[in-house]
C-alpha cells in the first residue's frame, strides 16, 4: 500500500492540542492587556476633559454649571456670540459626544463634588465603570 503525502489525523490533533495549550497560557495575558488599554483610554479622556474644563473657565470665567454638564465642552456655550465663535474657542474637547463618554457610558459631572467632597474643591468627573455602577471595580474619578 502506497502512503499519500499529507498529515494523519493523529498529527493534526496533536498540533491542535499544542495550540490550545499555548492559547490557554496566553489568553489571560491578552485579557489583561485589553483591560489596561481601556484604563489608559479612560485616563486620557480624564486629562482631556480636565484640560477642556480649565480652558472653559479661562474663557468664560467659571466652570460649567451642573445643568450644563460636560456637554458644554463639546457644544458652543454661546451660540449667539459671533466674536466667541470666530475665535474658535470651542469645542473644548474634540470628538463630540464620544469625548464625554467611554464605551457608551457617559462620564458623570458633579459641581460641586459629591462623591469625593473632601478631595476635590470645585468639581468631579466620574467614570462609573463598564456596568454603569459607581461600585464597579472599573469605576474611576478625577476632579479639580
Amino acid at each position: 500500500m502506497k502512503r499519500s503525502p499529507g498529515f494523519t489525523m493523529i498529527e493534526i490533533l496533536m498540533v491542535v492540542g499544542i495550540i490550545m495549550i499555548i492559547m490557554a497560557f496566553l489568553a489571560p495575558k491578552f485579557a489583561r492587556w485589553i483591560g489596561k488599554s481601556d484604563e489608559t483610554k479612560i485616563s486620557l479622556k480624564f486629562v482631556s476633559l480636565k484640560d477642556g474644563l480649565i480652558q472653559y473657565k479661562m474663557d468664560l470665567g467659571d466652570f460649567p454649571t451642573q445643568r450644563e454638564g460636560l456637554k458644554a465642552l463639546v457644544e458652543n456655550p454661546r451660540p449667539n456670540d459671533d466674536t466667541f465663535r470666530r475665535k474658535g474657542h470651542w469645542p473644548y474637547v474634540d470628538g463630540g459626544d464620544d469625548a464625554i463618554s467611554q464605551g457608551g457610558i457617559d462620564f458623570i459631572y458633579n459641581r460641586p463634588a459629591i462623591k469625593n467632597k473632601g478631595t476635590y474643591k470645585y468639581l468631579e468627573i466620574i467614570y462609573p465603570g463598564t456596568t454603569g455602577d459607581d461600585n464597579d471595580p472599573s469605576a474611576q474619578s478625577t476632579g479639580v
